[in-house]
């Protein structure tokens, strides 16, 4: 398989372009495109060094050109670290020059980008307004702008338990990324599909029941992504699907393989950039020691999922941190520390609950003023 094949069709239309292209400025906006894309592969180290040769011939800082050297400045954060804040702060700048510009198509694009890192930081209704000025500002056909805001609807519709919706604007945002030729923007969509269910079906295991065949068949569709992200071989996904594959083993009750997976895990989360996690996994690794026995084990991950609980920032995180560690502590004879961690649980469940009622209604009326997405 060539590189180019590889790559997919997006660096193929650009490749073409190149061969045609004459005007020096109009090249530069081409390899700048080129490192873009390179950056939404975690191709980071070419990327970089594009964006190295375009700063460098930028000598007289054409705005245009500039702004998306920044928009490319955000996707290397955003995927080489997963750095939210630094993401952002490049995404702010490339919208503020591509606005004063007059460049629509990249003030959309960093809209949506924009709108990721809200969602990314709990920054809900500053998520929900991004991801409609990336509507506004741009047309069925500007496929970067489209995929990625409505994934981010997607990932807010999933988030709401509007799960029927949330498959029709992941199929919608994967067909802007066919029509864009981005493998890897379709590896992240079927990613985020599978990781918001996994989600949910750890936080029910908590509070409710499972659906075991429900379980299986989620499973056996990580592995698909997981296969797909190995032959893409986008690193940081990669990495981050075995947590996924970990967590559906504490559901299915298999303790030591839950056990070997969060404990990889466990030593990737900050490197990761997934630091907002490490309690939650920690957490069920403590649950998975405590069913085996494993008292000492189970007590030190309890204590790591207690240091790292600050980190934690979603409520349906917290409800499964305190959920596990209450159930770790009843099995391994803590029953005073299990009532108040069940309580804590409780009430972080509930407050969850309510704010997910909330964005229910916020969701349903921000795709409801979305025409041809």
């Amino acid at each position: 398989m060539s590189e180019q094949t590889y790559l997919g069709r997006g660096m193929e239309a650009l490749d073409r372009q190149l061969l045609t292209a004459q005007d020096p400025h109009k090249r530069r906006l081409i390899h700048v495109q080129r490192a873009t894309l390179f950056a939404r592969l975690v191709r980071t180290a070419e990327s970089k060094a594009l964006i190295t040769q375009l700063r460098a011939e930028n000598k007289d800082y054409e705005p245009r050109l500039s702004s998306w050297i920044m928009y490319a400045e955000g996707l290397i954060a955003h995927f080489d670290s997963l750095d939210t804040a630094r993401a952002m702060s490049w995404f702010r700048r490339a919208h503020a020059i591509a606005v004063a510009c007059g460049d629509s198509e990249l003030r959309a694009i960093c809209a949506a980008w924009m709108a990721d890192s809200d969602f990314r930081s709990a920054n809900i209704q500053s998520s929900i307004a991004h991801a409609l000025d990336a509507f506004q500002w741009s047309t069925p056909s500007s496929h970067e702008a489209r995929g990625r805001a409505c994934l981010i609807l997607a990932d807010l519709l999933s988030w709401a338990d509007l799960t029927k919706d949330a498959k029709d604007w992941y199929r919608r945002s994967r067909q802007h990324a066919v029509q864009l030729g981005d493998i890897g923007m379709q590896s992240v969509i079927l990613y985020n599909s599978v990781s918001f269910r996994t989600a949910a079906m750890v936080l029910a295991d908590c509070y409710e029941t499972v659906d075991v065949a429900g379980v299986l068949a989620l499973r056996r569709e990580i592995t698909s992504v997981s296969n797909l992200d190995a032959g893409l071989s986008i690193g940081k996904l990669t990495s981050l699907v075995p947590a996924l594959q970990a967590e559906l083993s504490t559901v299915l009750r298999e303790w030591h393989s839950g056990i070997a997976g969060l404990e990889s895990v466990l030593g990737r989360t900050r490197a990761d950039g997934q630091s907002r996690l490490h309690a939650k996994y920690a957490a069920q690794l403590a649950w998975c020691k405590a069913n085996i026995g494993d008292v000492g084990g189970a007590q030190a991950a309890f204590q790591m999922a207690l240091e790292g609980v600050d980190e934690c920032e979603d409520l349906d995180d917290l409800a499964v941190v305190y959920s596990r560690l209450a159930a770790s502590s009843k099995l391994t004879g803590e029953l005073t520390s299990a009532t108040t961690l069940y309580e804590r649980g409780n009430r972080c469940m509930s407050a969850f609950l309510e704010a997910r009622s909330k964005l229910n209604s916020s969701m349903l009326e921000a795709v409801a003023s979305i025409t041809n997405p």
